[in-house]
């Protein structure tokens, strides 16, 4: 009944979740294919994050608030805190600790059970993407203010680091977690060694730069740009190969489980799935409006994608149906 602005896969593979601008999020059982609503937010939802066990899922959006629903119990928790829209969550690794950052230009850490948080610090603009990094210990955090701040969650936080000119669209650490990558309205990717402190910067996208992804052995890095393009990185030479086809913006990219399959949405309404072996492309057709958001099931044989239309879409990557 409203534009869909995020969609995600628990991570059993069992259940899909959505959420957009009619309030409500949905939970999906793919077993039986039927939904429920799970009510509470009264403004749009925009942001989504199944925690690691597939027993808690949280959600936040333009009424303030985040949402930390129990969906074994059907109960959820209220957190309250920001002022302004929630723009973005992130749950740890271990399902513990919930990150949350919003138009008030703040990165808090809450912890749902006791419905307590801390505030790590502010930015100068609002927060826009959120990174745990696989050990959870440090938490990255992109905004608007065209920083990339890395927080050691148990230790003060170090000052925002300026590097782009642009305000930082997208965050994603490398497997490892010893480098930090980062998108930015400048045009341009930085790789960050968090070691060292160093960057590296990455040329060669001519529009904004929206979303990276590291492959799940970190041996590549894909970007999207409002250039119709994504540029797959190699993260030690610097070097990109372009995958062309889309005839509009990209907004959300994925990388398959195996790391064969990049999965790319965008505004011209389609979803395109990249074999990064063969070179083969397939082009999934079905939405009526602009694509934002995709995600892939743990075993890798489904994809999910969320579009403006109003309609969630299952790829069953195999057989080519959709439902």
């Amino acid at each position: 009944r409203g534009r869909v602005n995020a969609v995600r896969f628990d991570p059993t593979g069992r259940r899909l979740f959505s959420a957009g601008d009619d309030t409500l999020v949905k939970v999906w059982d793919l077993k039986q294919r039927i939904a429920r609503d799970l009510h509470g937010h009264t403004e749009s939802v925009l942001a989504l994050a199944p925690d690691s066990t597939g027993t808690r899922l949280a959600s936040a959006g333009d009424d303030g608030t985040i949402r930390v629903w129990n969906l074994e119990r059907s109960s959820h928790r209220k957190l309250q805190g920001h002022r302004g829209a929630v723009t973005a969550l992130a749950w740890d690794p271990r399902g513990a600790r919930l990150a949350s950052g919003g138009e008030d230009r703040t990165v808090r850490l809450w912890d749902p059970d006791r419905q307590s948080h801390q505030r790590l610090g502010a930015h100068q603009d609002r927060v826009s993407a959120l990174h745990w990094s696989p050990d959870g210990e440090r938490l990255a955090a992109g905004s608007y203010d065209r920083t990339m701040t890395l927080w050691a969650v148990n230790t003060p936080p170090p000052p925002p680091d300026a590097g782009h000119r642009g305000w930082v669209s997208g965050v994603a650490f490398h497997p490892d977690g010893n480098e930090l990558a980062s998108a930015s309205q400048d045009r341009t990717v930085r790789i960050w060694s968090l070691r060292t402190g160093a960057s590296r910067v990455l040329r060669g996208h001519t529009a904004r730069v929206i979303a990276v992804a590291y492959h799940p052995a970190g041996k590549q890095l894909a970007s999207a740009a409002f250039d119709n393009t994504i540029r797959l990185w190699n993260p030690v030479t610097g070097r990109s190969r372009v995958l062309r086809g889309h005839t509009s913006r990209i907004y959300g990219l994925a990388y398959s489980p195996d790391g064969r399959l990049l999965a790319s949405a965008s505004w011209d309404r389609t979803v395109r799935v990249w074999d990064l072996v063969t070179g083969d492309v397939r082009i999934l057709r079905g939405h009526t409006d602009r694509v934002f958001s995709v995600d892939f099931s743990p075993d890798g044989q489904r994809l999910v994608s969320g579009a403006w239309d109003r309609t969630v879409r299952i790829w069953d990557l195999k057989t080519g149906s959709v439902r």
